[in-house]
């Protein structure tokens, strides 16, 4: 068919929520026994861990976190200005490298992909 992957929607969209996303795992679930393309849920920010780990039950291979991660560079940016540890550039691409890697390892956790999980 030429489709790398398939993207779903089920209650989930990109960037923040207003409310707390009500997943829709039934169509999650009937997609999956219906299709053989990989699937992939964007908008994984503010999900629920448990959500998560119940999308990748339901057979999603693939994530993203884009937003989530913006936000965990902001906040490392704006804690290393805070303790006025950014004296320059390198400073402030250590600060922004540490906050994409928080909310990496974080995720990682969560999706069972670390020794620590």
């Amino acid at each position: 068919t030429g489709i790398d992957a398939l993207a779903v929607a089920i209650g989930n969209a990109h960037g923040h929520y207003k409310i707390q996303p009500k997943l829709r795992l039934d169509v999650l679930n009937e997609i999956k026994n219906t299709c053989s393309t990989p699937l992939v849920l964007h908008g994984g920010t503010g999900i629920l861990p448990e959500d998560f780990k119940r999308c990748i039950k339901l057979g999603i291979n693939k994530i993203n976190i884009a937003t989530a991660t913006f936000d965990s560079v902001e906040q490392s940016v704006r804690e290393a200005y805070a303790a006025e540890a950014i004296k320059g550039y390198y400073d402030l691409q250590t600060a922004e490298v540490e906050g994409a890697y928080r909310n990496a390892m974080k995720h990682i956790e969560i999706f069972g992909c670390s020794n620590k999980a």
